[in-house]
């Protein structure tokens, strides 16, 4: 039983971490392209309210409410384990790890900001497959200094922008990813599961990376805002 419930919380931490990804993916690729596509950003603009108003509920939908129906499945998920528990298993563990989650929500929604910016600018330009200019853009980003580096004899360090460029604005929405940056010095992202789980995280606020990335995020949004006010249906 002690092996089930180790099991269950590590599927149940790996659910937390990676459903978030592909609802934000899902959400945001089509909250404004899919607005364009049916005509509906007409109905839209005629309401008094603003492009930015509309935009930002879009991006809160992302970076607020989607984490808060996972944490709320992640807190359903939980109970059930520890309610087919075997009474004389310590399942403390278990009802202490959502209230953990609850604690670090704040450094989730820092952290995603750079995801939900790029998609959401992607969104707003791209006329068509915006799932492929979403993936696409950040991988020729990474592809050229390569090639360059070969062609031209370069040695410049192009390793950086996986994680800096590509893995932050695909995955930033990935819940603890801020441990692939060395937080708390284990560089995993299953950190999760760790004792110094809620201390760690919150010592992410001292990684430039968090900032920058949040900077750019809340660049791109705006961005996003712009090229819906001038954009109507494709």
């Amino acid at each position: 039983m002690a092996a089930d419930l180790r099991s269950g919380g590590f599927l149940f931490s790996f659910l937390l971490i990676f459903v978030p990804v592909v609802t934000v993916f899902s959400y945001c690729l089509d909250a404004l392209e899919a607005d364009r596509r049916d005509r509906s950003i007409l109905f839209w603009k005629s309401l008094p309210s603003s492009d930015t108003a509309m935009v930002m509920s879009k991006a809160s939908v992302a970076l607020v409410i989607g984490p808060l129906l996972c944490y709320a499945i992640y807190c359903i998920a939980a109970f059930l384990i520890v309610t087919f528990a075997t009474n004389d298993q310590n399942t403390t563990r278990y009802f202490v790890s959502p209230l953990e989650i609850l604690f670090v929500l704040p450094i989730q929604v820092v952290w995603a900001l750079p995801t939900v910016g790029w998609l959401l600018l992607v969104s707003a330009w791209a006329r068509s497959k915006p799932f492929l200019w979403a993936i696409g853009i950040p991988i020729f980003a990474i592809w050229l200094p390569q090639w360059s580096n070969e062609v031209l004899h370069y040695s410049q360090n192009t390793q950086w922008l996986f994680g800096d460029v590509f893995g932050r604005l695909m995955f930033s929405g990935a819940f603890s990813a801020w441990f692939l940056a060395g937080v708390g010095g284990s560089g995993e992202i299953f950190s999760v599961n760790s004792l110094g789980f809620v201390g760690d995280s919150w010592r992410a606020l001292g990684l430039p990376t968090l900032w920058i990335g949040a900077l750019a995020g809340i660049a791109m949004i705006a961005i996003a805002t712009r090229l819906r006010r001038w954009r109507t249906a494709d």
